[in-house]
């Protein structure tokens, strides 16, 4: 376990250095790291994709990215697509634009994710690609709040034909919570069927982009009237 608050350090890891030693690293958990430009540059991101359970960012004014996947290789892609992240925290980064740099590149799935929390980064626009959100069968716990920038929690990697139509769904996912989330049209990208069979707690408020928050395939009145965009979850019934 690595947790480090306060430390006023531009950079945690230096290109140069070996870090073996790393692996064995789980948990990392960074706090009121004000001047931290990168937590994890590609150089460590195909070390600790392979270990990392447990990820902490909290109030760190100037981060961008939490893992940057450029100028990975294409053995080293490959074989740090799978993730053993358990949970990741999120909390006060006014600058986080993105999670997954260059996401496009590297098809990471997160089997293993069981609880995602991120509250106040303004700036983010999306939380995870379709191809990665179909990965989430373990997701129990989803909570956002403050993201006032995100359109779509699931984008697509990629433009589509105008009547694909992508499946997505979150077997084990119980707690799904929206605060605050004043651009939110839709849980995910284009047209989708979303699939909560697990589904207990469901709390949105503070949406008011939002013009529908369930929507049923199966009535015709509302495929009529109402783009599949504009609904938030857009279900089989």
């Amino acid at each position: 376990e690595l947790r480090l608050t306060g430390i006023q350090s531009r950079e945690f890891w230096e290109n140069e250095t070996d870090y073996g030693h790393i692996c064995c690293l789980k948990v990392l958990e960074v706090k009121h790291c004000h001047n931290l430009l990168n937590v994890i540059p590609s150089f460590m991101s195909k070390r600790l994709l392979h270990y990392l359970e447990s990820l902490t960012m909290e109030s760190c004014n100037l981060i961008e990215s939490i893992y940057t996947l450029e100028g990975l290789s294409v053995m080293e892609r490959e074989t740090a697509r799978s993730s053993p992240l358990r949970e990741l925290s999120l909390c006060n980064l006014p600058n986080l634009t993105y999670i997954w740099k260059n996401e496009d590149s590297l098809n990471l799935c997160f089997h293993n994710l069981t609880s995602i929390r991120v509250e106040k980064c303004p700036r983010l626009r999306s939380l995870f690609t379709m191809s990665m959100a179909k990965s989430l069968g373990q997701l129990r716990y989803l909570g956002l709040c403050g993201c006032e920038e995100m359109e779509y929690t699931v984008v697509r990697e990629e433009e589509k034909p105008e009547e694909a139509v992508d499946i997505i769904v979150f077997p084990r996912l119980v707690t799904l919570y929206l605060h605050n989330m004043p651009k939110l049209r839709s849980f995910c990208q284009g047209k989708h069927i979303s699939e909560w069979p697990a589904l207990k707690e469901f709390t949105a408020e503070y949406c008011k982009a939002v013009e529908v928050i369930v929507g049923d395939t199966g009535c015709r009145k509302l495929e009529d009237s109402i783009p599949t965009q504009q609904v938030l979850l857009l279900v089989h019934k």
